[in-house]
């Protein structure tokens, strides 16, 4: 469930709305969702990217810059709401720009903050909810790094989900899939070598999952896509025919031997 979403999606008679508005518009889509399908699904990603929340479209607000304690407030309430829609959900916290430098490295909207002061924010605040969500792409980075910021979020206590994963495996360009200085999602940060290739991304997939696997706080590990055409140019695990590539089999691998040593 996407609660604050960009502005590309943000419906007509949703934006230019007031704080107390927009959070009752957002209160009441969680409680009439999760009411609507109580009983059939009961994990729920109840806040989606709230720290940068609402992010502007080529300049434009299209929903009016809410406050830091604004946007804690919101989430606070929404979790709240999700549990009185259903007492057994299971309520996750999702973050994007893990890697806060993407957001707080350019010049920052007064309402956006890095994920950790936002979840901080949150913890003070008393807001309860199961699992905390995290977006993990910009692959130009050496594994120990990606574990000491995973490690980082550990400190809250809470499960953590990898909501969104995914690095390319090539470097051939996509044209009009340049976004944030590196390509879409990163693609053009290279992790080894000079470009990206089904090898290298078949790497990084078996590194990463080893470490995630590792983490006895990691609950979830979603890749972001399976298949091309992907958020990341080339980043699926299998190409648009639905071939798989090298990192398919690589996990397929790795997943196969965890599940027989267990």
């Amino acid at each position: 469930m996407i609660f604050l979403v960009p502005n590309s999606t943000t419906p007509e008679w949703a934006r230019y709305k007031s704080f107390e508005e927009t959070k009752n518009i957002c209160l009441s889509y969680v409680r009439n969702t999760i009411l609507k399908y109580r009983g059939r699904f009961n994990l729920w990603d109840v806040i989606n990217e709230a720290h940068v929340q609402p992010d502007t479209e080529h300049g434009v607000e299209m929903i009016l810059g809410l406050t830091k304690e604004q946007n804690v407030e919101l989430s606070c309430a929404a979790v709240k709401t999700a549990r009185e829609a259903d007492p057994t959900c299971f309520r996750i916290v999702n973050n994007t720009g893990t890697w806060s430098d993407y957001y707080m490295g350019r010049k920052p909207s007064p309402w956006q903050q890095n994920v950790y002061d936002y979840l901080k924010m949150l913890e003070d605040a008393g807001c309860e909810y199961e699992a905390i969500g995290l977006q993990y792409y910009h692959s130009g980075r050496d594994l120990l790094e990606f574990e000491r910021d995973l490690e980082r979020f550990s400190h809250f206590k809470k499960p953590l989900h990898i909501t969104e994963l995914q690095i390319p495996s090539s470097s051939e360009d996509i044209p009009g899939n340049e976004w944030w200085g590196g390509g879409i999602g990163g693609s053009g940060f290279l992790w080894h070598g000079n470009e990206f290739t089904e090898t290298i991304q078949a790497d990084w997939v078996e590194y990463v999952y080893t470490i995630l696997y590792s983490k006895p706080y990691v609950d979830a590990i979603t890749w972001w896509d399976m298949a091309d055409p992907a958020f990341v140019p080339h980043g699926g695990l299998v190409n648009e025919d639905l071939c798989p590539k090298e990192s398919y089999y690589r996990l397929k691998t790795l997943l196969e031997n965890w599940k027989c040593s267990v």
